[in-house]
């Protein structure tokens, strides 16, 4: 068994940005929405090609704070307002997801990563992220992998030789690094003057961040020394913000993510209606 999980609400924000703005003949925003479809649709056919994953789901964020801002009011305080185009289109995604009759979950007070951690966690068997968010990647191991379909092509499949090359440290050791060097996307404050690769390096040598910070004393660049003792609170606290939760209660059973064949009357019904016509003749017709 294998169980693909879509990080469906990254997926939107990328098509959004990266595509053209596109609207139906009412005016009502479809682009992102447009790229979803196509995303999810390139998953199925492979599913049905190759009967593998036979569980899958789209994951998407609840609108609204999570326990991260309850930790840090600044948490992603800095990102200018969404727009309101792309906030309409993600309030009716799960529409999307159902018209290939694909589960979709999303969870109040939790983000998706957070979901995302948790099934693929509790799920006996397989898993498959598809997903381009790299605060997933502390989720890799011998059992889950990660797949980024809009990556070049060498570089899709991200396993923990993958992570190791890319970031220096282990997929266990992901959260330690990001703990001391921060993330200015998401306003997780890190450590000053700590980078990714400086970060690697002390993971490295002392083994995970606990250990580090008891050592302080045996680092000879003094500003590291400083920057980790003067801001010891600071990076527990972001450690906290960049670990997901893997151990939530399932909002919707582990059974029910089990693949069904397309209901095409169905999928054509919603592309219609999304006036998506190339890609209902890109999907059903060949079909």
């Amino acid at each position: 068994m294998r169980l693909a999980l879509i990080d469906g609400s990254g997926f939107l924000y990328r098509f959004y940005y990266a595509g053209s703005p596109l609207e139906r003949e009412d005016g009502f925003p479809v682009g992102a929405l447009r790229g979803l479809c196509y995303q999810i649709n390139q998953m199925v056919k492979k599913a049905q090609a190759e009967g593998d994953p036979t569980h899958m789901a789209v994951v998407l964020d609840a609108p609204g704070p999570t326990f991260r801002h309850e930790i840090y009011p600044k948490y992603k305080a800095h990102r200018p307002p969404r727009p309101e185009d792309l906030t309409t289109q993600l309030g009716v995604a799960h529409e999307a997801v159902e018209a290939f009759g694909v589960t979709w979950i999303k969870q109040d007070g939790f983000e998706a990563d957070d979901l995302i951690a948790t099934y693929a966690n509790k799920f006996h068997g397989a898993v498959t992220i598809i997903s381009s968010d790299k605060d997933l990647m502390q989720l890799v191991s011998d059992r889950v992998s990660i797949y980024d379909p809009i990556a070049d092509e060498n570089e899709r499949d991200i396993g923990i030789d993958q992570v190791i090359r890319t970031w220096g440290v282990k997929p266990s050791q992901m959260i330690d690094l990001q703990a001391l060097a921060g993330d200015t996307s998401d306003n997780v404050p890190g450590a000053p003057r700590i980078g990714k690769k400086i970060a690697a390096d002390l993971i490295n040598r002392f083994g995970d961040l606990d250990n580090l910070l008891l050592s302080t004393h045996e680092i000879t660049q003094k500003a590291r020394r400083q920057s980790l003792e003067d801001n010891y609170d600071q990076v527990i606290m972001s450690r906290d913000l960049v670990t997901l939760r893997a151990d939530l209660e399932l909002p919707v059973p582990m059974d029910d993510l089990e693949l069904k064949p397309i209901d095409e009357t169905r999928l054509r019904t919603y592309l219609r209606k999304m006036e998506f016509n190339t890609l209902e003749n890109e999907i059903l017709e060949a079909a």
